[in-house]
């Protein structure tokens, strides 16, 4: 997908090509990676737990092994979805259309870095649908998950539209489809390896997250007795996508 390209040529528009450039990416997307999880940890919580939320990401980053500070694609799919979970944590009985709308389109830009997005988005609409906020019902939340899907329709009918309009769409969807589908051939396969636990603990580039899962499963079981139910219905929903995400290349 497209939105690469453009945030790569931006960087090297403003600073030129090479390592600043690099440096310039990896920072913007680590600090509105940050920006969104503090937001999510606060509507959760207050400051304090946005403070934690923010401290576990700084750790997370920077980890050499994860490549979590690489700008690859991920990277910024990651800052779009942690936007996109914020608000849906912070969203209240009485939120307007803006804010579902926002978070589609947070969807929407993070699928065109990378199409994986699709396993977070909808298994956080159907947490969305099956725990909305108190006082707004089921029937509504569903009404809402319209909304969030809009932006990706009319952006990806608008990307579509454009490599048809200038005599380019069997390139485009060659190289965005076509070729992702024979990338992926094996994703069942893949998707089956991402949850195995064992793997998961034993891999030396996944280590570092057994100390701040272990912490974080502390501070669920702690807290979930006394808690609002449905952030942990969106957290539960994104612990389950990510490796789906994962899987979904094909490739591990």
């Amino acid at each position: 997908p497209p939105a690469v390209y453009a945030t790569y040529w931006l960087a090297e528009a403003l600073l030129g090509y090479g390592p600043h450039a690099v440096f310039a990416l990896a920072l913007a997307a680590a600090l509105a990676t940050l920006g969104g999880l503090y937001r999510a940890g606060a509507a959760f919580d207050g400051p304090g737990a946005g403070l934690w939320v923010a401290a576990f990401w700084t750790i997370v980053s920077g980890d050499v092994w994860l490549q979590a500070n690489q700008p690859n694609t991920e990277v910024f799919v990651n800052a779009c979805l942690a936007w996109a979970f914020a608000l849906l944590v912070g969203t209240r009985a009485d939120a307007g259309a803006g804010r579902f709308l926002a978070v589609g389109a947070l969807i929407a830009g993070g699928s065109l870095y990378k199409q994986v997005i699709v396993a977070p988005a909808l298994l956080l609409a159907l947490a969305h649908v099956a725990v909305p906020p108190e006082g707004r019902s089921r029937a509504r939340a569903a009404a809402d998950v319209a909304l969030i899907a809009a932006p990706g329709a009319v952006a990806w009918v608008a990307v579509s539209g454009y490599f048809a309009a200038v005599g380019h769409f069997a390139e485009f969807y060659e190289a965005v489809f076509a070729y992702n589908r024979f990338y992926a051939r094996r994703m069942p396969t893949f998707v089956a390896r991402a949850f195995n636990l064992p793997r998961l603990v034993t891999d030396p580039y996944l280590q570092a997250l057994v100390p701040l899962g272990a912490l974080s499963l502390v501070g669920a079981l702690a807290g979930w007795p006394w808690r609002p139910r449905r952030p942990w219905a969106l957290l539960a929903a994104l612990v389950l996508a990510t490796p789906v995400a994962v899987g979904q290349h094909g490739q591990f």
